[in-house]
């Protein structure tokens, strides 16, 4: 959890462009998300579509409990694939903020989740 404590600290810094912000949120979405798989007793692979499965098994994890996020952020990560690989100031601020304030509540909610499961300090947040 501590990569996505720093990615969030990295979406909050004024200065940064929307895109990279956006992309930070992202990026701690998708380590809280990779908690949960290692958590469960699994891993993400390596290569080509490796995001994609991490939020293709937070959806099925617990019946459904992370579906919400899971499409949230997976809509999240093509919108991060098009601004590293296709073109830039696509992400406008309220959009990086909104993708922040997602990003916040769910690092939160995993947390929370692995405290139930004693792999986690619920309590424990940098980012209050």
């Amino acid at each position: 959890m501590a990569v996505a404590d720093r990615e969030l600290e990295d979406a909050a810094l004024a200065g940064r462009s929307a895109d990279g912000r956006h992309n930070s949120a992202y990026a701690a979405a998708r380590a809280a998300a990779e908690a949960v798989m290692t958590a469960e007793g699994y891993r993400r692979g390596r290569g080509e579509g490796q995001h994609v499965v991490v939020f293709d098994f937070l959806a099925l994890v617990e019946e459904g409990r992370f579906a919400r996020e899971a499409a949230l952020f997976d809509r999240a990560r093509r919108l991060r694939n098009v601004t590293q690989y296709e073109r830039a100031g696509v992400v406008s601020p309220s959009a990086a903020d909104d993708a922040l304030r997602a990003a916040r509540g769910f690092v939160a909610e995993v947390r929370c989740w692995l405290v139930d499961r004693r792999l986690e300090s619920c309590g424990h947040n940098t980012l209050t």
